[in-house]
């Protein structure tokens, strides 16, 4: 696998948030009576704004959310402390490999020289050391282990763009003073050329002037080069490292960094890069990995999720109080591309580190669903571990079956489309009021923003349903936000829009509901938040169901329903549901395996009703003993929500799960889009959900 994150949809350009300007503006409810602040981190759509004014202390707190993105900044704005005063990034991990830097290199400082170390680092310097380093208490044996690392191997390619000009602009300087300097010593010579030692000094000076000028022809800028160096400290057997990112080989003053989940140290790569970054040790410290963003898109997705601004609460993302552990999958080498080992690694060190739910706004096409070794990773994350999966639908809609993978087309996550509130089209974008809308253009063509008085997805947030007929969005929120970046970018936040920034808001609001599940001590499975979410959302008038999945997240109704079923036991299982015998999901074939739902788009599988085969089946954790086997049993009701569509009253659903015939007659539809869904009711269990949730069919005519 290699793509990219789900890149922000078209805007009209990057708008910035610096100091403290947002709070010199007026704060009105809605954007009715001034600036409405709280539209730059939308959270009165999702009732989110609500929920914690009523619930103060269900923020977040106790919950690790981890993001598989670009990386985290950790001085980035908002992203320090959470409301209850923790750390807010608790870890930054390369899970790729490029920060990687060889240690296998060793020298030993002889006793006599400690007091003023000095040693021959890989990149050819005399790197001048700190003696603490090699203090009998911290470093007995003297040694120091030796890497080298090319900055524009770790650096994100827009600040390589960007130091690259820098560095050219400034070259070109010495370089014209240069050529200017010769050229008068040229000048300067000819008088002189009237004997054989004269014009030989003159052609010299003509072959350097020569040499200069062409040396702006083979000009390449190969960007810095840092020595590395560690040492394992005896007091507490860690290991600690530097990095000589001034390039001048002082490190006398120094400090040593641990891994940066022991003390949360973190430093620069100087004033100019203004790129932070921390250290983790792997194999006995053979290998250093240097851990920095290769990316503004990680930060801006973590700051909407969670960030935390004690001096401005209208600009906190959704779950201030959660922790963030930032576990980069974007590969510097590759331009923030992720490969299949980076993103196998980030679950790995998800399930280690210990996240209830993770945010992945990456993505890409995908014509085989649900399947693949990170696919069933993912799954099993959530089946055996209980960690909730978050992630961006896609920006490339409105064409139907535009849904990205992993987050549209994998059982385990949670998909999410953006969707746009009047207020934030207002705050974010200037969009003009529906009634002042110019009539020759009822849409900012820039911006794409609808200038109407309701809330609708953006018109590029991707549709379902998934290519197997599943259906693609689970749910919406919204897609755009003002948030914190790197200082790198040479701002404090940015604007950025798309399915990347809706997932994070999901994200955030899901740890609202597990941090308030935590703090009542009530059950907080995937399978029942997940349930909880979509049993709740608003359908939202006017916006297709393919866009739009259940609708528009609502947090206090899930909580509300969470406290209704907390004694209802089957809300903590999900179903696995696969249907043989109609549909043409795969490119206009008849459907021979077994899919997710009922696609039909073909000529000839829309002429004659359809019959199929739906089984379902419960998943248990795979380390589910007999007796909870053998005693789950659950008489479901089988309710269809269309009349073209037939299913039988009940299904008897065991362990190993149970079948149901299906019909569905196309026949006397009118053209277009067509969508609807059997839903399975536990009626053993009064006042219980969706319990085997729903089951898609969906007929393009």
């Amino acid at each position: 696998m290699a793509s990219s994150p789900v890149a922000p949809a078209p805007s009209a350009g990057s708008v910035t948030a610096l100091g403290r300007q947002f709070e010199e503006l007026s704060v009105g409810d809605d954007g009715g009576g001034g600036a409405d602040v709280g539209a730059c981190q939308p959270k009165i759509e999702t009732q989110a704004a609500a929920f914690l004014e009523a619930h103060p202390t269900y923020d977040g707190r106790g919950v690790v959310i981890g993001i598989l993105d670009t990386g985290v900044d950790p001085g980035a704005a908002g992203l320090q402390f959470t409301t209850d005063g923790k750390p807010k990034v608790i870890d930054i991990i390369d899970c790729t490999g490029s920060g990687d830097v060889d240690l296998s290199k060793s020298v030993v400082v002889e006793e006599k020289d400690r007091a003023a170390p000095k040693v021959e680092g890989l990149s050819g310097r005399e790197l001048t050391l700190n003696p603490e380093w090699l203090s009998p208490e911290a470093n007995p044996s003297g040694e120091i282990k030796l890497g080298v690392k090319h900055a524009y191997d770790i650096y994100p390619r827009g600040l390589v763009r960007r130091l690259k000009s820098e560095r050219r602009e400034a070259w070109d300087k010495e370089q014209a003073a240069a050529l200017a300097t010769l050229q008068r010593a040229i000048d300067a010579a000819r008088p002189k050329a009237t004997d054989a030692a004269g014009r030989k000094a003159l052609e010299n000076l003509k072959k350097e002037l020569e040499q200069l000028q062409a040396y702006a022809d083979q000009y390449e800028d190969c960007g810095p080069v840092f020595d590395c160096v560690a040492f394992k400290d005896a007091r507490d057997g860690r290991w600690r490292g530097a990095v000589d990112s001034a390039e001048g080989g002082d490190l006398a003053g120094a400090a040593a960094m641990a891994d940066f989940d022991v003390a949360r140290e973190w430093a620069s790569f100087g004033a100019k890069a203004a790129l932070n970054y921390g250290l983790h040790f792997y194999d006995d410290g053979r290998t250093m990995s240097i851990v920095n963003d290769v990316g503004a898109h990680g930060t801006h997705v973590a700051a909407i999720a969670a960030a935390h601004h004690p001096d401005a609460p209208l600009l906190n993302g959704i779950a201030p109080g959660a922790q963030i552990v930032s576990l980069r999958i974007g590969d510097a080498r590759l331009g923030s591309m992720e490969t299949g080992t980076g993103v196998v690694r980030a679950l790995l060190e998800a399930k280690r580190v210990g996240c209830h739910v993770l945010n992945m706004s990456y993505g890409e096409a995908a014509a085989i669903t649900n399947s693949g070794y990170f696919v069933e990773l993912a799954n099993e994350l959530v089946r055996n571990h209980g960690i909730l999966l978050v992630g961006s639908a896609g920006n490339n809609g409105p064409a139907l079956t535009t849904v990205g993978c992993p987050g549209g087309t994998t059982d385990g996550y949670i998909s999410v489309g953006a969707y746009v509130s009047p207020r934030m089209a207002s705050m974010l974008y200037s969009a003009l009021p529906a009634a002042q809308a110019s009539p020759a253009e009822p849409e900012n063509s820039v911006l794409e923003v609808p200038q109407t008085t309701v809330g609708q997805n953006y018109t590029w947030s991707s549709v379902g349903p998934a290519p197997d007929g599943e259906r693609g969005v689970s749910v919406c929120a919204p897609g755009g936000a003002i948030a914190s970046v790197p200082l790198w970018t040479q701002q404090r936040s940015q604007l950025m829009n798309g399915t990347s920034m809706s997932s994070p808001n999901a994200c955030g609001n899901i740890a609202l509901l597990l941090s308030a599940q935590m703090q009542k001590g009530a059950p907080r499975s995937p399978a029942r938040i997940r349930r909880a979410i979509e049993v709740t959302a608003k359908p939202l008038a006017g916006v297709q169901q393919l866009k739009q999945g259940h609708g528009l997240l609502q947090v206090a109704a899930a909580n509300a329903y969470l406290d209704a079923c907390a004694a209802i036991a089957i809300e903590d299982f999900a179903f696995d549901v696969k249907v043989t015998g109609a549909g043409d999901a795969h490119n206009g074939a008849s459907n021979r395996m077994a899919e997710r739902g009922i696609y039909l788009r073909q000529p000839g599988s829309i002429k004659e009703i359809q019959r199929a085969s739906v089984r379902v089946t419960p998943r248990f954790h795979d380390k589910a003993g007999n007796d909870e086997r053998v005693s789950f049993e659950v008489l479901a009701g089988l309710e269809a929500a269309e009349s073209w569509i037939t299913v039988p009253d009940t299904v008897v659903l065991l362990h190993g799960g149970n079948s149901f015939p299906v019909e569905v007659d196309p026949t006397g539809l009118a053209p277009g889009v067509h969508t609807g869904c059997v839903r399975g009711m536990d009626r053993s269990a009064a006042g219980a959900g969706a319990g085997a949730g729903g089951h898609e069919i969906i007929i393009v005519l």
